[in-house]
């Protein structure tokens, strides 16, 4: 049988234990596309992929388990390997631990993984193990690409710099001439010596001197014109942009003009450097200019023909800036655009702003200058004019990620985060390319879990943490200096349970506070004053938009309390004093949710009155003994309305919210003698939302459910012919349970004594009778009718010896972690006066979700349910 492909195999053992039936299970899963199992690309160096998985919450793989992971095979290939071993790595420093959890090889393209059984705590431990292979594809103009780990999980594929590439940031198609596809122009193909293309004339806007001269007569004095390409100046221009380049190997071209080519273009040559000047007799001003050089980076400003660059260090040119001053500023913009390595054209741009790439090691080829009339048509395309690791657009952004670390940069208006997959936005930096060549500079705070406000950082710093596990969970930014002036910043945030937030904009906040809900993705614009395309919405929810709440209770013997604030209690405790009346009311006036707040009451004897609101009295002669309350408007939307009941006898009750019944029924009849009311943002956390309502419900075959689990005591029988067998939901939490302790090296066995017939228990009890007396019999043994396992939602774990368990080692993980699967150990030590039976720490009950709030209390079933136990 293959190793990875081995059918599951399920054997069905049946025991006895006094005789009930028992099952075992044993079988080898899948995980490839199960959604608990996370793989993900962690580093990529150049062809070596190093590849992490991660198990979520409550999941482990057992011993012989396996998973897939799909290698990228449209673009390369990885030839097939043994198994080598895969060890676990911490997540916060990614540091090898001397464990080995499994192993690994590469078959078809894919990874294998076989899991060992070790217990792994994967929220804070990983996976890890790193893959070669060889690129294959050669055909595409991306540099990323997205692949497929598996059904759930993807990842960002870098691929070799050699190939021609379009980037991911949407460049309009810059290859091609700026007249190209516009009426009345057409390119001819031809190009000359020097890579220049033929051009004719656009309608109205441009004219076009063609040159029959093939001596290269100057066109005007000391300025020699390209012979073979034709002249585009601006209709009714009186200035002219003159301009040459040094290429390598081929040193100085010769001058060209006004949206000429400069350079080369199919050869793969570099600009080292390059002048420009200004033809202008009548208006007074320079032409200035920068230039970005390999491994020297940006050089100072020069002007008027004087030199950019380097000639004879075979130094490539990067990038430039261009830009005008004097009158010449006043009355023309200069627009230019730049020839890269492997990118090919890129977008036009104008004075003073960034034309090339930066930090991407890419050689400019050719450059177009034109000077254009205030208010002129642009030559082209505008935009996309500058590339660089974190300048893709006018904003660019990226942000580390829960698992994923940092994620590429996006740019103006793309999502940098995650949707759909849970994961918090832990850091973030944001850099701006300053539109319009304005001074100034981008500002972001943000909220931190735990931490709280971080200060301003800018153009760049890393705002938030990183390997703390903390999420952020509000930003604010802004701009600052003169492109304040200009421009805006807008932007939005996904936040965990309310999704897409509305927009806002410069410096407003963004997310949530006082919620503990994370952010998961962000969008970022920068937009020209008077651009209307983004309206702001709700973009913040926080305990500042929440209006005043206010409150009172009625005593019989005492009247109106005074008004009681949000979080406040109204009432008294341990005085037996009923309320018997509630008024309530909201001031959300300034700017706060709208909305209000209804409620409604149970009084004694008369039952449920009508729903009152905006300080309302309902009040009667007698207890009231449960209250409802609601909100309505936004104040419903962003916010959630919890409150609590102290009652006569029992105590505090659990917190109830939006319209729950809090307090207790007729029946049960016991006053509320207080109440807690407390207003917070929707999903905040104020307490358990348990056990708030006390009720007895008797079904029609004389079932009695309180707060929907099923009652069954020595004060509440079954139906002689109530046989539901087991629970399938239960039978497989339990099954799970002992499966759990085996892997973990507990001494339990597969075997369990389950569901139980009415009959079957009546020749039980009358067995231990006739052995050990009906009065001690009853301490350890139900009567018919009485037993829970009649229920099928009960169980007796075996020990590995063919005992119950009773040793301390295998008691104590139960008492522990049995909640986790959704049961509670029924008869505790120390409650038989409660439960009626002595402490069987072997037996477990199954309450499914309650499981866990019924163990922290550390109460019984009875005492939480608020029902009568005890003897018969």
């Amino acid at each position: 049988m293959n190793r990875m492909t081995k059918m599951m195999v399920a054997a069905l053992v049946s025991l006895s234990i006094g005789m009930t039936p028992v099952y075992a299970l044993d079988e080898n899963e899948d995980w490839s596309n199960n959604i608990g199992f996370i793989p993900s690309l962690y580093q990529q160096n150049e062809n070596q992929l190093v590849i992490d998985f991660q198990f979520t919450q409550g999941m482990q793989p057992k011993d012989g388990d396996f998973a897939f992971i799909q290698l990228p095979e449209e673009f390369m290939e990885f030839e097939n390997s043994t198994e080598v071993e895969v060890y676990a790595y911490d997540i916060n420093t990614n540091t090898r631990i001397n464990k080995t959890i499994g192993t690994v090889a590469i078959h078809d393209n894919r990874a294998e993984l076989i899991f060992e059984n070790v217990n792994i705590d994967y929220s804070e431990n990983k996976g890890q193990f790193s893959v070669e292979g060889i690129f294959t594809r050669e055909d595409t103009a991306e540099t990323t690409v997205e692949w497929r780990l598996n059904e759930y999980q993807s990842a960002q594929l870098m691929l070799p710099d050699n190939q021609p590439i379009n980037e991911d940031m949407n460049l309009e198609d810059n290859t091609k001439d700026p007249m190209e596809n516009q009426e009345g122009f057409k390119e001819n193909g031809n190009e000359d010596e020097n890579g220049l293309t033929d051009e004719k004339s656009q309608k109205e806007n441009y004219l076009v001197d063609t040159h029959e001269e093939t001596d290269g007569i100057p066109d005007s004095e000391g300025v020699e014109q390209n012979t073979s390409t034709k002249r585009i100046t601006r209709a009714g221009t009186t200035a002219s942009v003159i301009y040459k380049t040094h290429v390598q190997r081929e040193g100085w071209h010769d001058w060209s003009r006004d949206g000429q080519v400069s350079g080369s273009q199919g050869k793969s040559l570099r600009l080292e450097g390059l002048q420009i000047k200004v033809e202008n007799p009548d208006l007074a001003g320079s032409i200035l200019y920068s230039s970005h050089i390999q491994s020297i980076g940006w050089q100072e400003w020069k002007m008027d023909g004087s030199t950019s660059g380097t000639t004879g260090q075979s130094k490539r040119l990067e990038a430039i800036r261009i830009k005008l001053s004097g009158e010449l500023a006043s009355q023309y913009d200069v627009y230019y655009r730049v020839h890269v390595q492997n990118y090919g054209w890129l977008g036009w741009t104008k004075n003073g702003e960034k034309a090339g790439t930066e930090g991407m090691s890419k050689r400019m080829e050719a450059m177009e200058i034109v000077l254009v009339r205030k208010g002129g048509q642009t030559p082209g395309n505008v935009g996309n004019a500058f590339v660089s690791s974190i300048h893709k657009g006018l904003v660019t952004y990226n942000t580390h990620v829960q698992t994923f670390g940092w994620l590429s940069p996006v740019a103006d208006g793309q999502t940098s985060g995650t949707v759909g997959q849970g994961k918090r936005l832990e850091s973030i930096q944001i850099y701006l390319n300053n539109p319009g060549g304005y001074d100034g500079s981008i500002e972001y705070n943000t909220q931190v879990q735990t931490y709280g406000w971080q200060g301003w950082k800018s153009n760049g710093a890393v705002a938030g943490t990183q390997n703390q596990s903390k999420r952020l969970e509000t930003i604010q930014i802004r701009l600052t200096g003169e492109i304040s002036n200009y421009y805006n910043v807008y932007y939005r945030t996904h936040v965990q349970n309310f999704g897409w937030l509305g927009w806002t904009m410069n410096g407003g906040k963004s997310g949530s506070e006082g919620m503990a809900k994370r952010l998961e993705a962000i969008e970022i614009r920068v937009l020209p004053k008077g651009d209307t395309s983004i309206q702001c919405s709700t973009a913040y929810y926080g305990f500042d938009r929440i209006g005043s709440l206010s409150f009172s209770v009625n005593n019989a013997s005492t009247g109106w309390g005074g008004h009681q604030l949000n979080g406040e209690i109204g009432g008294t405790t341990g005085q037996s004093k009923p309320i018997n009346g509630i008024r309530m009311s909201i001031d959300n006036s300034s700017g706060k949710y709208t909305g209000t707040v209804q409620y409604k009451a149970h009084f004694k004897n008369s039952g449920w009155t009508g729903l009152y609101s905006n300080g309302q009295e309902v009040v009667s002669n007698d207890p009231m003994l449960a209250v409802q309350i609601s909100l309505t408007g936004e104040l419903s939307t962003y916010c959630d309305i919890y409150y609590r009941t102290h009652i006569a006898h029992i105590g505090w009750m659990g917190w109830a919210k939006n319209g729950q019944s809090a307090g207790n029924s007729e029946k049960s009849g016991n006053q509320i003698e207080a109440i807690q009311i407390q207003i917070v943002p929707k999903g905040t956390y104020v307490g358990e939302n348990t056990n708030y309502y006390r009720d007895y419900v008797i079904t029609s075959d004389g079932l009695c459910y309180v707060q929907g689990i099923l009652v069954v005591n020595k004060k509440h029988k079954l139906p002689t012919n109530y046989a539901p067998g087991e629970n399938p939901e239960a039978g497989a939490q339990i099954r799970k349970l002992i499966r759990d302790m085996q892997r973990q090296g507990y001494a339990i066995s597969s075997s369990y004594s389950g569901y139980r017939s009415y009959s079957y228990q009546a020749s039980l009890y009358n067995s231990y009778v006739n052995s050990s007396g009906k009065a001690q019999a009853d301490r350890f043994s139900a009567r018919p009718g009485y037993s829970e396992h009649q229920t099928g939602l009960a169980f007796d774990l075996i020990h590995s010896n063919g005992s119950l368990v009773q040793t301390s080692r295998e008691v104590t993980w139960i008492a522990n972690n049995a909640h986790k699967y959704g049961f509670i150990v029924r008869y505790p030590n120390g409650k038989e006066g409660i439960t009626g039976y002595m402490p069987e720490p072997w037996h477990l009950r199954y309450v499914g979700s309650q499981a866990s709030a019924i163990y922290a209390s550390g109460l019984t079933l009875e005492e939480y349910l608020g029902v009568p136990g005890g003897g018969y």
